[in-house]
Parts: structure tokens; sequence; C-alpha cells
């Protein structure tokens, strides 16, 4: 299964450890410690990511039956804010822009040893139960820990601090990363350009942003080779100009990357926003699946239909109402479909109020009741806006 291919992936990697690999003394140290706090485990799917569609996601928020607490309700989460429109905001402040995804971001930090008692997980191959029970620790920071961000943030600062100390032209007497250090009131060395950038990342994606597309270059070649003196690594950088290489990690078959929830066209330095996908099912833990059997007439079961609109002539009114068509046209689903789009640029701005005012058309029509059918006219007049959305 896909699940179990991404465990594998996790092992490989030395993410997952199984415990009876580990020396005598720290077997004994995790099965002796005075708690022991099993992690669940679940896929998450992203299908729309070019390098992990499942992930093993795990729950850190999972409460315990005596305490009635979770490893996340103990845990620090510090001030380490995600602001994504902040980092949107300064991606499209300058004309020369630079992307750089941090690989496996989190997992480069080991965990100290008295902590693996903490972050244990069990596990069957393919999730099958006549398999063996094994079990397995997480000696690294992980996703799904409330501390993981600030904790990644702290590291990246360190770095980043480490390479302002050996500026050239400063000395390092002056800072971005830690400005309480500096005795100089700035300096123009890349390390320091390259510390700033960092202050706007979103999480494992560092936008980089200058003047000239010169400039932001030698930003992202200063910050690469600066995380490789630490082990960490880029995917990749893409920068704006560049030619399209079809072998990249981080473009799609468009040539195109995911940034700050919209698309980024770096070739043709242009964003857009994403591509829509519709399905007549649910959305099960990321992934979209069949709508749930018709138990009152099982032989009128809906057929499960999905598209993914990547091409402008196959988004038409014809083509979304096929997807919808043995489905009520109720409020709710009117209101699901009308909330889809994310714009944080307000590139849709002005057709999205158009599309709102047709929500608050539905509502009156229906009185606010959920499960009631809206009138064919305003649907069709509905699918008609949220085409002219994403053209």
């Amino acid at each position: 299964t896909q699940l179990e291919a991404e465990f594998v992936k996790m092992v490989d990697l030395g993410y997952y450890k199984e415990i009876n690999t580990y020396s005598p003394e720290i077997q004994k140290e995790i099965w002796e410690a005075p708690v022991l706090n099993f992690i669940s485990v679940a896929p998450a799917w992203k299908l729309q990511s070019l390098s992990t569609k499942c992930r093993a996601a795990l729950n850190f928020g999972k409460r315990s039956k005596k305490s009635g607490l979770s490893l996340n309700d103990l845990s620090v989460g510090g001030s380490a804010p995600l602001d994504m429109s902040r980092t949107a905001r300064f991606f499209k402040s300058r004309k020369g822009l630079a992307v750089g995804d941090i690989s496996k971001n989190f997992q480069q930090i080991f965990i100290s040893k008295d902590s693996y008692p903490l972050q244990l997980l069990v596990w069957r191959k393919d999730g099958d139960p006549k398999e063996p029970l094994t079990y397995w620790s997480i000696p690294r920071l992980t996703y799904g820990h409330k501390s993981a961000s600030t904790l990644a943030k702290m590291s990246l600062e360190m770095i980043c601090e480490y390479g302002e100390s050996k500026c050239v032209l400063c000395t390092g007497n002056f800072s971005v990363t830690n400005p309480e250090r500096s005795t100089m009131k700035s300096c123009h060395g890349v390390s320091h350009a390259f510390a700033y950038c960092t202050q706007y990342a979103y999480v494992d994606d560092t936008v980089m942003a200058a003047n000239t597309v010169e400039e932001v270059t030698k930003i992202a070649t200063y910050g690469a080779a600066l995380l490789d003196k630490f082990c960490y690594r880029f995917k990749g950088v893409d920068i704006c100009g560049q030619t399209y290489d079809p072998s990249s990690e981080t473009l799609d078959e468009l040539g195109e990357l995911s940034v700050c929830g919209l698309r980024y066209n770096p070739t043709l330095d242009t964003i857009s926003t994403k591509f829509p996908t519709f399905h007549n099912g649910k959305k099960i833990r990321g992934k979209a699946v069949a709508p749930p059997p018709n138990k009152k007439n099982p032989e009128h079961q809906n057929e499960f239909k999905i598209m993914e609109f990547k091409k402008p002539e196959d988004f038409t009114v014809e083509n979304l109402q096929l997807i919808y068509k043995d489905v009520n046209k109720t409020l709710r689903l009117v209101v699901s479909l009308a909330s889809q789009p994310y714009d944080i640029l307000g590139i849709q701005c002005s057709l999205l109020g158009q599309l709102r005012h047709t929500v608050s058309k539905a509502m009156k029509m229906v009185k606010g009741a959920w499960e009631s059918t809206v009138s064919e006219d305003l649907w069709t007049f509905f699918c008609q806006q949220l085409i002219q959305l994403h053209l």
C-alpha cells in the first residue's frame, strides 16, 4: 500500500527506528521509562504533492484515557507563528524571486534520548492484523508535534547566525538573526540578506526576494551552501527567469510549483491560483473517495466522478454539471464549492465578490436550510461564475 511504502521510506531514511535495533542500554531506558507514549499513525493524502502523495500522519494530539491529556497538551508551542499572508507579501515585493524547499525540514533534528519513550509507535506490515506487531521509536523531530515548528525555526536561526558571524564585510558585528549583539547599524553581506529572507519562511518553504535576479541568485546560492554545511539541503532552488528543466524535483509538467497556496511559474515569472478539483464524493484525510452507499435505494448508487481542470478548454459548464449530475444541488453543496478557492493575494477578489453574492441569494432562497435544493437557474449561474473564477 501507499502508506506501507511511505513507512518503509521513513525507516530507510532513519526517521523511524525499530526499538530492538537499539543498544541493550537504550532499550532498557525506553521500556523502564515512567511514561510510555504511543503515537497513532494514519494515512493522509496530498495528491498535488510531487514527492509525497501519501504521508504517515502522526497524531500527537491523541489524549490519554487516564489523564485526558496528549503530548501536545504538555508541550510548549513557542513563538513561531505561521503567517502565510506575510510570506506572500514578501514574495511579491521584489523583482528578483527565488523559492527553496528545505528537504525534510523537521526530521533533520535529533531529539534527546530521554524523549524516545514519548515518541513510540506500533506497526504491522500493510496494516494486516495477521502480521506480527513491531515496536518503533521516532528519534527525530517530526510533523504533528506542537513544538516542531518552533524548534525547526530556532535551528534555522542558529544556522543563519553562524553564517552571519562569518561575514567578511562586518566580521560578525552585524546580525539580522540576533540584532541585540549587533554593534553596526547595517551590512550588505549576502549572509545577512539570506538571514533576512528566512525570517519570512513558511515552515520548509524559504522564499527569497531581492531587487534584481543577480542578487537573488547570489542569496540562493549562498543559502544552499550554508545549509549544506549542516546536512540540510534544498530539494531545489527555482529562480525567476530560469530555463525549465523537465527533470526538476520541484516543478510539475507545466513548469510550476506550489508556493503560499498558489502556483508559481519561475520561467514565466507568473503567479496564479491553483487548479480546481471537483468530485461528487467526500473527502477523507485529504483524499476524495466515492460517495457513501445509497442505503434507501442501492440500485441507484451514484457513480464516483472526479476531475481536475488544468486546461481552460476543459473547464466548461457542461463538464462541471456532468460531475454533479446525480447530486442534489443543495445549499450545502453551493457553500462548499464557493469556499474552495484560496487566494491569499486577492487575484480573484472581484470575481469572488460576485460568487459570494450568489451564495447570499441561495441562502435567502432556501431560508438557510442546508439540505434544501436551490433552483436550476441559480445553480447554472453559480457554475458559470465558478468557471470564470478559474479561467
